[in-house]
């Protein structure tokens, strides 16, 4: 069947589709592609992973570089983590934890006020980019309330880091390759701007 994926689809209906869809290019699928599972195990490192989209040349794009950079190094804090309580090893847990914050909120900010603003501009876009900054506030929540001594809390952490695949797969394979076809080199200017103003680096090129 040929399918076709865009900012128009929500996150939850995009992740029903396919994962090998570029968004706004048409993808012919057999019967053996199927969308990959939602990973729930947090502790695999990113490069056990299956791929995610590669076809469209978003990941060539330097800001899309540093932004895919940081999801592999949350990604893979998110195991360290895990690992940590499993072991009942809370001090490094709780070390991690904090560390997890710091980096996701840095991540979030560089989005939310370059790429996802501008792609904003595009009235197709808004509920998709709607429903990650949601998932942005309900992670920030659910980490920074937790009490790693009670098991309650350490469940609420575990719980919420396994969410935290299944959002980078819907940025990586929908929102980042429907850039390339919705911004303009004005509008990647100003996304990267504002990733440069939070990170107060430049972009690697």
């Amino acid at each position: 069947m040929s399918v076709f994926a865009g900012c128009g689809d929500s996150p939850a209906e995009y992740n029903t589709i396919g994962s090998w869809l570029c968004a706004g290019t048409p993808i012919l699928l057999s019967d053996g592609d199927r969308i990959r599972a939602a990973v729930a195990e947090v502790d695999r490192p990113v490069a056990d992973t299956e791929p995610m989209c590669h076809y469209c040349g978003c990941r060539d794009m330097p800001l899309i570089k540093e932004f895919i950079a940081e999801h592999e190094a949350v990604y893979n804090l998110s195991g360290d983590i895990r690992r940590a309580l499993e072991s009942g090893d809370i001090d490094t847990a709780r070390r991690d934890l904090v560390e997890i914050q710091r980096q996701l909120t840095e991540h979030w900010a560089g989005e939310e006020q370059g790429l996802f603003a501008v792609m904003r501009d595009d009235p197709d876009c808004t509920d998709y980019i709607d429903a990650l900054e949601a998932e942005h506030r309900e992670m920030t929540t659910d980490l920074s309330t937790a009490d790693l001594t009670t098991p309650e809390g350490r469940q609420q952490v575990l719980a919420s880091l396994a969410t935290l695949w299944p959002h980078i797969e819907k940025e990586e394979d929908g929102l980042f390759p429907m850039s390339l076809t919705t911004l303009s080199g004005e509008q990647w200017t100003a996304a990267i701007d504002a990733w440069e103003r939070v990170h107060r680096r430049p972009v690697r090129r």
